[in-house]
């Protein structure tokens, strides 16, 4: 397997076989492809907004089927065309902009086992009205139902792979990631859980087109992994110091499958600026590489304090902090025009402007931790004021 070349490069490693289940892989998602129908559904302005087990939140997901009228029909109705990806139903979702997102919600047939791994996919469709397409989709899982209020708090359990834009309009895309169950999670939630500033989006340059972006859900599907279990291997805890002033950022192993960062993100790297542990699992297949961190925080004392104001007629006189032992300092006009560039070894021979204002300074600095006296670079940069 891809992964075992990590393996073998380690000493201290610690494997536990996850339990299996035998060969029948039983989907726990109610209702999965959305074909249970009403034979006189309600309708709204916006078609048929209820169907079997699932529920929705405060807007008005919709749920298609071929038995429905025109505006709720299949393959026509009024969000596009689209053939099913299996059967004769499937939900339309807007999942951007922010304010007007929907989500798709179930209670599970039963809920998760704890140490067990588990594949959720579903596939997805670009409604060919959309005037945005983006790659910020995915699914979480809770112990408790999800309410609209608490969108905050929940973060992913599988994602749609960054960059991976939605944007097939004719097919179907499949969205597929693994999870290691913490025990009691019954309820399953569908959407785009990221706020506004976070989702990435691009239009689509349909003309007439709507201001969402708007897709299709079907073959929705929760199952166990692995016939006779998994593989997980934790690998030895890092630790990683981050200054007072500074982030950290986590990177998982670069091959992967998916990831899974323990109550945080999907994504292959974590930054964060907390100090604690934290824990990422590295789905190969049904089997997991562990990787723990331990977030330590430093004063670090790597800083620059630059005077100010100065006269022209003096020279320039930066002060490091105590664990700065070298660095490189650029001066730059208002208008981004560098000046003057020089290290800590000539900055006492730096020729200023000849001109009074305001001007601005970047530092590159070579320091090392408090902790453990290892190096590292941080930049710094301000204002300087020159006077006559």
């Amino acid at each position: 397997m891809a992964y075992l070349k990590y393996l073998f490069r380690l000493v201290a490693l610690s494997c536990t076989l996850l339990p299996g289940f035998g060969t029948d892989a039983q989907n726990l998602v109610p209702n999965p492809g959305f074909e249970s129908y009403f034979e006189h559904p309600e309708l709204s302005v916006n078609g048929v907004n209820a169907t079997a087990d699932w529920f929705k939140f405060e807007y008005t997901t919709e749920f298609f089927h071929r038995t429905y009228p025109p505006i709720a029909g299949v393959p026509f109705n009024q969000r596009g065309y689209q053939e099913p990806f299996e059967g004769n139903g499937y939900a339309g979702m807007i999942v951007y902009p922010w304010n007007v997102r929907e989500f798709l919600a179930v209670q599970l047939t039963e809920p998760l086992e704890a140490g067990q791994v588990y594949t959720l996919s579903f596939q997805v469709s670009l409604s060919e009205q959309s005037g945005y397409m983006t790659d910020d989709f995915g699914a979480m899982l809770s112990r408790e139902r999800p309410e609209q209020d608490s969108l905050s708090k929940y973060y992913y359990v599988v994602k749609n792979q960054e960059g991976r834009v939605l944007s097939d309009t004719s097919g179907w895309m499949e969205i597929r990631g693994q999870y290691l169950a913490q025990g009691g999670e019954q309820y399953l939630l569908i959407g785009n859980l990221y706020d506004q500033p976070r989702t990435t989006f691009q239009e689509t340059a349909v003309e007439d087109s709507r201001f969402w972006a708007y897709y299709f859900v079907d073959q929705v599907e929760l199952t166990r992994c692995g016939e006779t279990g998994s593989m997980l291997t934790q690998l030895p805890p890092q630790d990683t110091i981050i200054c007072d002033s500074g982030n950290a950022r986590l990177e998982a192993l670069p091959d992967a499958d998916s990831y899974q960062w323990v109550g945080q993100d999907v994504q292959q790297q974590l930054q964060t600026r907390m100090p604690g542990q934290y824990v990422v699992n590295n789905f190969f297949g049904c089997d997991i590489i562990q990787q723990t961190f331990n977030v330590e925080t430093d004063g670090c004392f790597c800083d620059l304090i630059m005077p100010s104001p100065i006269r022209l007629s003096n020279q320039l006189a930066p002060i490091p902090s105590r664990n700065v032992e070298d660095y490189t300092l650029e001066l730059f006009t208002a208008a981004g025009q560098k000046v003057w560039s020089g290290s800590a070894a000539n900055v006492d021979q730096a020729q200023l402007p000849q001109a009074a204002g305001a001007y601005f300074w970047r530092a590159r600095l070579q320091c090392f931790r408090e902790l453990d006296q290892l190096p590292f670079q941080r930049t710094v940069s301000g204002r300087i004021i020159l006077v006559d």
